[in-house]
């Protein structure tokens, strides 16, 4: 998700929520995407939600999930896991054995779903608590 997104989306949330919390009005406000990623993180710590020590799993997972849900080729996933995988200067991959690699067997990648799947299910259930959307 593009920083203009992360933005508008806490900007959506705040105008429906009679009372924001801080971390979504500096989400609003993050100048980088860095920056809403470290905000983010904060947040589903102070709310007791476990993220992996490395952003960078959560970022695979939620590609993963864009791959199931039809939004982008597989080919798009890989590319995109490979761009999350140079940010963080990680090369457990290797991108011409990644398709061997990469299947619903895979536990390195079905936990990484999961971290993502946990983090929609925090985030659906905050949208629940404070709005009347969803």
């Amino acid at each position: 998700m593009a920083k203009k997104q992360i933005n508008n989306w806490a900007d959506y949330m705040i105008s429906n929520i009679s009372k924001p919390e801080l971390w979504l009005i500096d989400l609003s406000l993050a100048k980088t995407s860095e920056k809403a990623l470290d905000i983010i993180d904060n947040a589903l710590r102070e709310f007791s939600i476990q993220l992996p020590e490395e952003t960078q799993e959560l970022l695979i997972g939620f590609i993963i999930l864009r791959y199931e849900r039809g939004d982008i080729t597989k080919e798009n996933m890989k590319m995109d896991i490979f761009d999350v995988l140079d940010c963080y200067d990680s090369t457990y991959l290797d991108y011409p054995t990644f398709d061997k690699q990469f299947d619903k067997e895979n536990l390195k990648f079905n936990a990484y779903r999961s971290k993502a799947l946990v983090a929609i299910e925090f985030l659906k259930q905050y949208a629940k608590r404070h709005t009347h959307i969803v």
